[in-house]
């Protein structure tokens, strides 16, 4: 499965959000300048910027989850396309009637993989801003209550003289541009950020609805095991396995022994339907063995030695820390804080510069759809 087409996809949709994300801190910074300005109405005028902004962000979503369902359908599409590249492949016929079969089947799958998914993205109440609370304590609030909340306090801390304005907006705004819209999973309560996990949501739809299809393919044909991808930078606990056929007791076997089982929780790893002693392996165990030194073979970067699949994960997170820091960056710019602009400046260019180098040693792609485009440091 070429993933890059449908990742760049996610990405964009991503995008939408921390722009949206990025226009709510700028009018959160206005309302809090007619605070400390002391103008007429504010609380008022925040509540109404609140419910066009709740309205936005309901359009945007709903939008998205669209986008996003029809993302998973073209991802269905090309998985048929394959379906029938299998039959050719294995010098099987497919009859009319059993096409048709797999085309109505995979529109099922489309809809069973979406319903569900994306029901908190479709519910406003469920998207909102982490905020602290009474005692201190870090409380999940939705969209439109964490908006006039922020002005609320605002205006009384203003009113009985307990805080300036540099820190008030500093305090608030920064809190706000850290976490970035959330979306919350009400059964454990547990928040996410909300542009990545509509980018993650579609990523899992779109391997669902791949594996769906090679798991009817597979039962058409007669397949009695599977075959596992495989690909270089490969995390740790799915390395032994990739590359390698299995029966489907074999397989199942194999799955309730993974604390993570092959295709949940961020893996890219499809099981191709085989029929064992017959189909042959698409990897040779020369190149098995490659793909195995390039996942176990360690780089030092800034110190430390990591593997290639370490160095993805350090890249996300840079990623994140760059968002952050440049929300933060351009909140201050708004305010006028230029002690905070200049700081911020100053690391958002380590950051930047950090970036760089960890992308170029580890031959990683610069994923510039998550961070603003970049340079060479120096150029």
């Amino acid at each position: 499965m070429d993933i890059t087409t449908f990742d760049a996809a996610a990405e964009r949709l991503a995008g939408k959000i921390t722009r949206f994300n990025r226009r709510v801190l700028v009018s959160l910074g206005g309302d809090i300048q007619d605070v400390t300005s002391r103008t007429a109405n504010t609380l008022q005028n925040a509540v109404w910027h609140a419910d066009a902004l709740q309205i936005e962000l309901a359009s945007l979503m709903q939008k998205s989850v669209k986008d996003a369902t029809d993302i998973i359908s073209l991802a269905g599409l090309e998985a048929n396309k394959q379906a029938l590249a299998y039959f050719k492949l294995y010098g099987l016929e497919l009859l009319p009637d059993r096409k048709a079969l797999l085309a109505q089947n995979l529109l099922l799958s489309v809809s069973e993989i979406t319903s569900g998914r994306f029901t908190n993205l479709s519910n406003t109440q469920a998207i909102g801003y982490r905020a602290l609370g009474p005692g201190g304590r870090t409380v999940f609030y939705g969209f439109r209550e964490a908006y006039v909340k922020i002005i609320d306090d605002a205006i009384t801390e203003m009113a009985t003289g307990v805080r300036g304005f540099r820190p008030i907006y500093r305090d608030t705004l920064m809190q706000f541009a850290d976490g970035g819209l959330r979306v919350v999973d009400f059964g454990s309560g547990r928040t996410i950020a909300l542009d990545s996990h509509l980018r993650q949501s579609v990523l899992d739809g779109v391997r669902d609805i791949w594996q769906a299809n090679h798991d009817r393919v597979g039962r058409e044909f007669g397949a009695d095991g599977v075959e596992l991808s495989a690909h270089g930078g490969c995390a740790p606990d799915h390395l032994p396995y990739q590359g390698k056929q299995y029966s489907h007791r074999q397989f199942e076997k194999l799955q309730d022994s993974l604390e993570r089982p092959i295709g949940m929780w961020n893996c890219r790893h499809i099981a191709f339907p085989v029929i064992l002693g017959i189909s042959r392996p698409a990897y040779s165990n020369r190149q098995l063995k490659e793909l195995r030194d390039m996942s176990e073979r360690k780089v030092e970067f800034d110190g430390e030695e990591y593997t290639a699949y370490q160095g993805t994960q350090l890249q996300r997170k840079l990623e994140s820390q760059y968002r952050s820091l440049n929300d933060r960056l351009q909140t201050a710019k708004d305010a006028g804080l230029e002690d905070d602009e200049q700081a911020l400046a100053t690391k958002l260019n380590q950051v930047r510069k950090k970036y760089w180098h960890l992308s170029k040693t580890f031959g990683l792609p610069y994923k510039r759809e998550r961070l603003l485009p970049l340079q060479e440091p120096g150029r």
